[in-house]
């Protein structure tokens, strides 16, 4: 090989390595994708499960959601593991949630995060077996002064609510002595938000199938200066229903007080149907009024399908009352509390789902 030739082929190679290092320089001096907005008037956070084929489990992201459905946002993604249960503070200026980090074991952190995503806060590690451990399943509810967390423990099915300020943490009284198992639960109004505290209604349910029942009873929580916290709670109210032609298995999927504390919205017989119930508590005492099905699976489609994913549960009111947001079909959707007005929402793409919708409390109604 000539010099000439040498010089010619080290000249290519110097060019070849200036215009890669150049190309290197250019992609490095480029910013990262700027994140896309909030989403303005955000109606409902959720769940958005995905199968990972590759890892062999599912992951999940808490997303959030305009009311009409059109716009979506990931709020939050953890590594690895499951999300559940996202839930709107009261002001709504907070979402609470459980990580299960390890999904071969039952170990929770309980999250805050702020609706624009900023502010992510691991409250509370539930590692290991425990008595206060919660139940991923079936729900979480922050008292009206967004200053407590009730969920449902793992072990012994008790409703335990824990005091964020003080980390103290009491249980409300079983359904039944020794059942673990409740299905949903949801604060009521305070009915005395000028005291410390909370004075008001609890809803919760059971999920075992042979005793399909929701109780709501009379609490009162007070702190007693220590931080040690108080919990007094009257008998519980039960509402029993009979089964219903065509309704399967009769357990309940979540339990939701309307805004005014005057009815609650629950999932039942196995998610066939979304039921409304008035309840009156000016006595005093808690009293049903009928049960009313406010929207039964099939009615929209005239086909029944058997699959647990497509059970109708999660009830949540929107903040005006008008409307009452569920999954099922693993789609999210809303629907009239007079039964009409229907709406599929989310429009996911294959091997995802949704579930676990809460309605935003600050929501400003813009629907048409």
């Amino acid at each position: 090989m000539s010099q000439r030739t040498k010089i010619g082929y080290l000249g290519l190679a110097v060019s070849l390595a200036l215009a890669v290092l150049a190309a290197s320089l250019t992609w490095a001096a480029k910013p990262p994708p700027a994140p896309p907005p909030p989403l303005t008037n955000p109606a409902l956070v959720y769940v958005e499960m995905q199968s990972n084929v590759y890892l062999g489990h599912y992951q999940g992201s808490i997303c959030l959601m305009t009311a009409d459905g059109s716009a979506t946002r990931q709020l939050v993604r953890l590594s690895g593991g499951y999300v559940h249960r996202p839930t709107w503070s009261h002001d709504g200026s907070q979402i609470a949630f459980l990580h299960q980090p390890n999904t071969k074991k039952p170990w929770m952190d309980l999250y805050t995060v702020a609706p624009d995503g900023s502010g992510l806060q691991k409250v509370r590690s539930f590692s290991g077996a425990g008595f206060h451990r919660p139940n991923p399943f079936f729900g979480l509810s922050w008292t009206p002064d967004d200053t407590k967390i009730a969920y449902t423990c793992g072990e012994c099915g008790q409703v335990a609510i824990l005091d964020l300020l003080s980390g103290e943490i009491g249980h409300l009284p079983l359904l039944y002595p020794g059942e673990a198992g409740q299905s949903g639960l949801d604060f009521g109004p305070d009915l005395d938000p000028g005291k410390p505290g909370f004075q008001g209604l609890v809803a919760y349910g059971s999920g075992y199938w042979w005793t399909p029942q929701i109780a709501v009873v009379a609490v009162e929580i007070t702190n007693d200066g220590t931080g040690a916290l108080q919990i007094n709670a009257d008998e519980p109210v039960i509402l029993e229903w009979q089964p219903m032609e065509g309704g399967g298995p009769v357990n309940q999927r979540g339990v939701a007080w309307s805004p005014d504390g005057r009815s609650l919205a629950y999932s039942q017989h196995n998610g066939r149907f979304i039921m409304l119930v008035d309840v009156d508590a000016s006595s005093g005492v808690p009293v049903f009024g009928p049960p009313r099905v406010l929207w039964m699976r099939g009615s929209d489609s005239g086909t029944y399908a058997e699959y647990e994913c497509q059970a109708a549960q999660k009830p949540a009111w929107s903040p005006d009352g008008q409307y009452v947001a569920f999954v099922s079909n693993i789609e999210v959707a809303r629907i009239r509390t007079d039964g009409t007005g229907l709406t599929w929402l989310s429009s996911l793409q294959d091997k995802q789902w949704a579930v676990d919708p809460h309605w935003n409390p600050a929501w400003v109604n813009d629907l048409p």
